[in-house]
């Protein structure tokens, strides 16, 4: 309509423009227009076109004539729309008459007027088009307006049609959701009073002559059973609920009764049955022998058994269910260990306690048990699925028949390398190997480990004590005899002293473990240590690091006190107290050396009470000195004053085997060092003594106020130089000094000819030797130096250090040929060593010479 509106008004507009352009030629007449029924062809009259341009060509128009047509071209081209009412344009006459004074004017006049009656018939013949198009339009915008009537009638129609169509609607969706909620109610009530229903169907089938548990509908009635007692049980509020529960809890009784005697029923015939195809002569066959009767049988019963089983399995979380469940275990396991029990006794106490090495029966004991214990798990899995305490019970019974049979007999053996070797394989074959690496896949063997373990832990008991009482009896309480004693001669029988006296020098690293790898190496060790480190290295790893950290301190304490005896009972014998020291470092060195491997602490901690500081409370109470009376009871009682400030004390004492050890080692490296060097520097030593004491002297008078008095002596007013003295006169010094390398040349030899047959392979011990004789030396140099005039100290030759060492090495590294024999004594190697001790003299003598014109020069 806003478009008809529209082009009503532009018809309106364009009349209001055909009123502006209408000529005013009186003459001229409008010419009646039809409407035609379509509208008109529009555009000029071709053949008057000529005439028109001529017409637009000759007439100017005039101001207002300029002005329509520059709007009606701004209207017909859209630039702004034309305004509603135009002003009424008063129409132009024609041009007056003018004056005419010749022929010739007055046809120009006619001509021109003759072309605007031609240009006003086109423009007639646009405006006659125009009224056509404005009839046409009016009409169209009648209709127009009748339509927009009509389609708002139909409007409101159609919304009275739509509100009732949606109400229709709404009600049929109201009585659809009713027609379910009903249709739902009715179904619930039908299927709840289809289990009230099923109680009919139930008692009739079990109440049936011919129902079996075998059936496979009698698994689908037990099932249905348990969904209607649970129904009934989780809606108890319905009307004669509790009254066909208890119906339907007959029927599950009856059921579950009926499972009960099948299961206990099959068990108890297939276990008669195999009992009565046994042969009852032959009592010690293997359980899992070729016979098949043991298993196969039972076996067979897993496709008949495991549904029902797996059924009461899956409802385990049921009451009933579960106590069926264990009675049907109990039953089983019973079963099982009334006909197997009598078997696996007599296999054990029959054939497996018949074998002598207690080793070997141990070993086929466990392998027997632990087969028996894979077939059992593997036949209980056959008909359960899920595990039972009573397996483990079951399988405990065969186990603890073996532990109870085989304790006896090695918690009586005496054999120290039998229980160790029994340890060994408890621990890694049995326990490592077998049980621990299958115990994922066959669970049975969970209830054989522990008793391996109190096993493991018996025989443990029983070596630690058969270790106190070898290191009780046989380390610390062992007598030597003539020829444990036999020292140094039993040392040739050493592959290394024999390779350091006849080549010389130090054996090499290969060298020295080849000669400890040599069994005959431990022949010449003293039994004592022999034996501790024997029996250590086998609790090393048979006993737990605690207890054996116990037993190895206790050992290596009781060996070095055996090894103390020993040396001192050797220095009483023929040997000499030389051979007693050398004895007692070198077996201590060998103990040190053989314990380091063990990665333990030698170190135990003893704790104790001590009732010490007691004593003076006690003291008090019994002569009287406490106030108060023993029979009174208040708190003047001398008993309560005592339990009150005298209670007993917890001490901790540690003892450290290896601390102990390396003490003893000092102490025996000191006392040899004073033994061999002592005698040989003692006259250096006493004149040194001498020397210090006079000197001090000396400044003590100094520093006395008395030393001027007139009550002085003239000995004492006047200092005698050290050097004048008798005792330290420079010719003094060097007999002394000469003296002591005389006698460490002579007797060295030898000494160190024993540390080499005693300690073949620790030279070290020369060390603290030769720093005893340096430090002596040093002394001398310093006083020497320090309090003599260098004219006075120059004859006085004391040995360098240099000298000495090589003095030392050379006797260490020397060959002597004279000591190669297995059976030379020590007095033989004596008197063998004579001559190298005259030649290392000459050598002795040669080096102080050249040492002097050395420091001459």
């Amino acid at each position: 309509s806003s478009g008809i509106n529209a082009e009503y008004g532009g018809m309106q507009k364009i009349d209001r423009i055909d009123r502006m352009i209408k000529p005013t030629t009186p003459t001229s007449t409008p010419t009646s227009v039809s409407i035609p029924n379509t509208p008109p062809k529009l555009g000029p009259n071709l053949s008057s076109t000529p005439t028109v341009l001529k017409w637009e060509k000759n007439i100017e128009l005039s101001a207002v004539q300029n002005d329509v047509v520059s709007k009606l071209t701004k209207l017909v081209n859209g630039e702004r729309p034309t305004p509603e009412n135009l002003p009424d344009v008063p129409e132009h006459d024609l041009p007056a008459f003018m004056e005419m004074d010749t022929p010739q004017q007055f046809y120009s006049w006619y001509q021109s007027l003759e072309e605007n009656i031609e240009q006003e018939k086109n423009y007639q013949f646009t405006l006659d088009e125009m009224k056509t198009y404005k009839e046409w339009c009016v009409k169209l915008l009648e209709d127009v307006e009748g339509a927009l009537f009509s389609l708002k009638t139909i409007a409101s129609a159609h919304a009275t049609v739509h509100t009732k169509t949606g109400n229709l609607h709404q009600a049929c969706q109201n009585l659809l959701t009713q027609e379910s909620r009903l249709v739902s109610y009715a179904q619930s009530i039908t299927d709840k009073l289809a289990i009230f229903n099923e109680l009919d169907r139930l008692t009739r089938r079990f109440n049936s002559q011919n129902i079996s548990v075998l059936d496979e509908g009698f698994i689908l009635l037990i099932k249905r059973l348990d969904e209607c007692i649970s129904f009934l049980e989780a809606n108890s509020t319905f009307k004669e609920s509790p009254s066909y529960l208890l119906k339907f809890k007959l029927l599950q009784n009856r059921g579950l009764t009926l499972i009960k005697t099948h299961i206990v029923t099959t068990f108890k015939t297939t276990t008669s049955q195999i009992s009565a195809q046994t042969p009852t002569t032959d009592t010690t066959v293997a359980v899992f022998d070729s016979n098949p009767l043991f298993y196969v049988k039972f076996k067979a019963l897993a496709s008949k058994l495991q549904p029902m089983c797996k059924e009461l399995e899956s409802r385990v979380n049921i009451k009933e269910y579960s106590a069926l469940l264990q009675d049907c275990h109990v039953v089983y396991f019973q079963q099982r260990l009334s006909f197997l029990f009598p078997k696996v006794y007599n296999h054990i106490t029959q054939k497996i306690v018949k074998i002598t090495e207690l080793s070997t029966m141990a070993r086929a004991g466990c392998n027997y048990i632990i087969e028996l214990c894979k077939l059992e798990h593997q036949l209980y899995h056959e008909f359960f699925e899920k595990p039972s305490s009573g397996l483990r019970g079951m399988l405990e019974e065969f186990c603890s028949l073996l532990y109870e049979t085989l304790r006896p007999i090695y918690i009586h053996s005496w054999q120290l390398d039998l229980l160790c070797s029994l340890v060994d394989i408890l621990r890694t074959e049995i326990l490592e190997d077998k049980v621990q690496q299958q115990v994922k896949i066959h669970k049975g063997l969970s209830a054989f480990k522990p008793v391996v373990h109190r096993m493991l832990q018996d025989i443990q008991e029983r070596l630690t004590f058969l270790a106190q009482t070898f290191i009780r009896d046989e380390i610390l309480g062992y007598t030597p005899t003539t020829e444990d004693l036999n020292y140094p001669d039993k040392l040739m029988k050493d592959p290394a002293v024999i390779q350091v006296l006849n080549l010389g020098g130090n054996p090499t690293e290969a060298e020295s473990n080849a000669a400890l790898s040599n069994p005959d190496i431990y022949a010449i060790w003293f039994p004592t240590l022999q034996r501790t480190l024997m029996c250590l290295s086998k609790l090393y790893l048979n006993l737990d690091t605690r207890i054996f950290e116990g037993l190895a301190s206790e050992s290596v304490e009781s060996c070095i006190e055996t090894l103390v005896k020993a040396s001192r009972m050797l220095g009483g014998g023929k040997a000499t107290p030389l051979d007693s020291q050398l004895f007692l470092i070198k077996h201590l060195v060998r103990l040190r050396e053989q314990i380091a491997p063990f990665d333990i602490n030698f170190s135990i901690t003893e704790r104790g009470v001590d009732f010490g500081h007691m004593r003076s409370a006690i003291h008090k109470i019994l002569t009287g000195k406490m106030p108060g009376s023993l029979f009174s009871l208040s708190s003047k009682n001398p008993m309560y004053g005592l339990v009150q400030s005298a209670t007993p004390r917890v001490t901790d004492n540690q003892m450290d085997a290896r601390k102990t050890l390396e003490n003893e080692l000092k102490k025996a490296t000191q006392t040899f060092v004073l033994q061999v060097a002592g005698p040989h520097i003692a006259p250096l030593q006493g004149f040194l003594t001498k020397a210090n004491a006079f000197l001090n002297t000396q400044k003590m008078q100094d520093l006395s106020p008395l030393q001027n008095t007139p009550t002085s002596t003239p000995s004492t007013a006047v200092h005698v130089p050290l050097w004048e003295q008798s005792f330290a006169k420079p010719e003094q010094i060097s007999l002394l000094v000469n003296g002591v390398m005389e006698s460490i040349t002579r007797d060295f030899p030898e000494v160190i000819h024993k540390m080499k047959i005693y300690l073949p392979q620790h030279s070290m011990f020369l060390k603290p030797l030769k720093q005893a004789i340096l430090d002596t030396f040093e002394q001398v140099s310093l006083l020497l130096s320090k309090h003599y005039p260098p004219h006075e100290s120059v004859g006085v030759r004391v040995p360098l250090p240099e000298q000495v060492n090589l003095l030392f090495d050379v006797w260490w590294s020397g060959n002597n040929s004279n000591s190669n024999s297995d059976n030379t004594s020590s007095s033989d190697l004596s008197r063998s060593n004579n001559n190298s001790s005259n030649n290392l003299i000459e050598l002795s003598s040669q080096l102080s010479t050249v040492t002097l014109k050395a420091t001459t020069g």
